[in-house]
Parts: C-alpha cells; sequence; structure tokens
C-alpha cells in the first residue's frame, strides 16, 4: 500500500466524536483494534487509555522515526503493540475488529493549493488502499475513515460496506475532497461517512448500489440507491479491488 500522507502530525483525543460513537457500535471489550497510520502513537494511547481499555491495539506506521516514538509514548500500556508497517504487517496481525485510518488516506496540506488531484493521488490508488483495509475487516467489523481525500461512497467498493449514520462531524478541520476524476468538490456539508460496518454479504455488483445506513445499535435505519458515476466506470480498478471474500447478496 502506498504512503499517502507525509505528515506526522497528530495530537491526543484527537476525533473524540468519532472514537464515542465508535465505543457506541461494538461492545468495547475484547477487541482487535488496529490504529492505520498511528504516527507518534497519540491516537493507540487515546484508543487504550479513554476507548478500549480492554482490547488489543495495534498501531502501525511507515516511518521508523514515528514507530519508535509511539513505542515510548504507549510503553506502559500492556495491551499497545507498535509496529513498523509493510507489505505482509497489515494482514500478518489480521483480522480487525476495527481499522481506525484517520487522516491517513489524504493529500494534505498541499492538496488546499490544488484543484487536480488526479496525477498526486488518483482515485485508483485510493479505492485499491480502502480495499487493502477493508479485505482486513472481519464481516461485521467497522472501518473508520477521516480526512480522506475521496469518499468511498463514490466507490464501487461501498458494495462491502453499510454506513452507520453519527452526528455532523466539524473537528478537526476538513481536508479538501475531490471527486473521482480527481477534480476539487464543491464544499458542501461537514462528512458524516466515516464509520462503515463490513458486510457479512456484499450488494450484487450492479449498476445501481444500494447504501444500507445503520444506527450505532445496528438498527437498519433505510437504504439509498447510489446511481452510476461515470468516473466510476472509467477508473481501471486495481487487483485488490476485485476479490470477492462472500457471495453476493441479491
Amino acid at each position: 500500500m502506498d504512503r499517502e500522507q507525509v505528515s506526522n502530525s497528530t495530537k491526543y483525543d484527537r476525533y473524540p466524536r468519532i472514537f464515542k460513537a465508535v465505543q457506541r457500535a461494538t461492545n468495547g471489550d475484547s477487541l482487535r483494534i488496529l490504529s492505520f497510520g498511528c504516527s507518534t502513537g497519540e491516537e493507540p494511547r487515546t484508543l487504550a487509555e479513554l476507548y478500549f481499555p480492554r482490547s488489543q491495539i495495534i498501531g502501525m506506521d511507515v516511518s521508523a522515526d514515528a514507530v519508535a516514538t509511539a513505542k515510548v509514548n504507549t510503553a506502559h500500556l500492556p495491551n499497545v503493540n507498535i509496529l513498523l508497517s509493510g507489505p505482509d504487517s497489515l494482514a500478518e496481525h489480521a483480522p480487525y475488529d476495527v481499522i481506525f485510518a484517520m487522516s491517513v488516506l489524504c493529500r494534505w496540506p498541499i492538496a488546499k493549493r490544488m484543484d487536480d488531484l488526479s496525477q498526486l493521488f488518483p482515485f485508483a490508488r485510493f479505492e485499491a488502499s480502502v480495499a487493502a483495509l477493508i479485505e482486513q475487516v472481519k464481516p461485521g467489523g467497522l472501518l473508520v475513515t477521516h480526512n480522506t481525500s475521496y469518499s468511498i461512497t463514490q466507490s464501487r467498493l461501498i458494495r462491502f460496506l453499510d454506513l452507520i449514520l453519527t452526528a455532523r462531524i466539524d473537528q478537526p478541520g476538513q481536508v479538501t475532497r475531490f471527486a473521482p476524476d480527481g477534480h476539487k468538490m464543491v464544499p458542501g456539508e461537514i462528512a458524516t461517512d466515516c464509520i462503515f460496518r463490513k458486510r457479512e454479504k456484499p450488494w450484487a455488483d450492479a449498476p445501481d448500489i444500494p447504501l444500507r445506513i445503520e444506527h450505532e445499535s445496528g438498527a437498519t435505519l433505510g437504504t439509498i440507491w447510489l446511481p452510476p458515476i461515470a468516473a466510476r466506470e472509467q477508473t481501471a480498478p486495481a487487483e485488490s479491488v476485485a476479490y470477492e471474500p462472500a457471495a453476493a447478496e441479491e
């Protein structure tokens, strides 16, 4: 998986609304949780100390310097393990009940000054990264993303996921969102598409893909049909996008 976000900027308890929502959507006990792109360890420490003290927290980052600092910052926490992220480490410790990928699948702040992200960070590479993460989540588990350059709802990968409804997330500030063709989108509502539950069976790969919306309790609130987006059809999917973990739901 390619590294996209080159900044290691982070802080303790950076996303309290999202962490609390995930806490409510899970039982919070005996989970295997991945902090993907954990930087210097503030997120794994937050998860272990404030939200999931009885779960196993694995932090991964591609920066050896960040990993060394994260190990120091979490050395007092027996349920935290910090690892250097590499081609095999993600799968080696899978499957996960929850994967957090927060401010990782983006190019920021350089994208703030761009109108077209397609050359620097194409949508196909975003999809390949999301697919790699989906593959390592247990069926029924959660993929939690925030501050991404693209929305997962713009991808046909959404057929593997249900969206858990959350309150509007307005802190910290949002990164710029781009359409699948790489062009900057007109700013709209603050993002709420950040917590997804992996379906036991994916939706069939039809032109219109239904998106089921859940309450944090697991109750279904409704289903909307996402219309085809031309750029989806024009984007050549990476090999990792095409995996089929289960039979499709009709």
